[in-house]
């Protein structure tokens, strides 16, 4: 289907398999000219449309499970409210299917990964399923997140992007957002990754620089051909290109982020804002 539409189209037209969403911000007669757009590059491709499954002139719809408008997307409160009515997991399969359920949204929650490393502890081959105070406490913390859930914005691809990272030594965060004519932000959307295995042992550098590639890569449909501001608190990454005894992974890396129309710029840690929701302990304690 993105053969089909073609990269012209991404500004006004969201899709998914065969779910089309067409977004106007403008006028009637815009949002109509962008209707005949698509609908010809359909017809063009002898695809046709089910008018019976077809909405039109809506200020939002509900699609794939999420509630799409002209200002963003939204999570649908029902599958919000089906989370938050999941009782405590009894057994290993009831707590896949409440991740699952979350893993659906994670793009809404700031630091999810870290966020269910207790709970996924509980699935690895050969443990125990024991249900204890700490898992409790994780899968309320999480169901609260849920509660909290913002809306993230459409991007404008006429401004710059701005990527905002953040290592806590067992998690890494990112969050993605431009500034409006207001000079206000708009997310775009979050990601986040717990450290696993070696990745433990690198060099703090290395994590730091290893969250900046892995947010890249999330938001790479974004970020290609844009201007995108790399915001952090630790200053060896405004030196990437002079680091000495680079290993290959690194190398790699530097390949990679060169692919970018990037800057570096670094941040206090406390005008960090994914610090804050890093949420390396939850506030009434450790969640690891």
């Amino acid at each position: 289907m993105n053969l089909i539409l073609g990269p012209e189209v991404q500004e006004f037209c969201v899709n998914y398999l065969d779910d089309l969403a067409i977004i106007t911000t403008g006028t009637l007669d815009k949002h109509l000219e962008h209707i005949d757009i698509v609908l010809n590059k359909l017809n063009k491709a002898g695809l046709t449309c089910n008018l019976q499954k077809c909405e039109f002139i809506f200020k939002e719809i509900k699609m794939l499970g999420f509630i799409i408008s002209t200002e963003g997307i939204m999570t649908d409160p029902d599958k919000i409210r089906a989370i938050q009515e999941f009782p405590a997991p009894k057994k290993i399969k009831q707590l896949r299917a409440f991740l699952g359920l979350c893993n659906f949204y994670r793009r809404f929650i700031p630091n999810y990964s870290e966020s269910i490393i207790p709970l996924c502890e509980l699935l690895k081959k050969g443990r125990k399923f024991q249900w204890s105070g700490k898992e409790q406490k994780a899968f309320d913390f999480i169901k609260q997140q849920f509660i909290n859930t913002i809306q993230l914005h459409h991007p404008d691809f006429n401004k710059p992007y701005y990527l905002q990272t953040d290592c806590s030594g067992v998690g890494m965060a990112g969050v993605l957002y431009q500034i409006d004519d207001n000079n206000e932000m708009r997310i775009l959307g979050y990601h986040s990754k717990a450290l696993k295995g070696p990745e433990l042992n690198w060099s703090v550098t290395e994590q730091e620089f290893y969250v900046v590639i892995i947010c890249l890569k999330k938001f790479e449909t974004y970020l290609r051909g844009s201007k995108v501001i790399i915001l952090t608190d630790h200053k060896a990454l405004l030196f990437i290109n002079n680091m000495k005894l680079f290993n290959g992974r690194v190398t790699r890396w530097i390949l990679y982020i060169e692919q970018f129309n990037y800057e570096v710029q670094h941040i206090s840690g406390r005008r960090n804002i994914v610090a804050d929701v890093l949420s390396r302990y939850p506030p009434d304690g450790d969640l690891i």
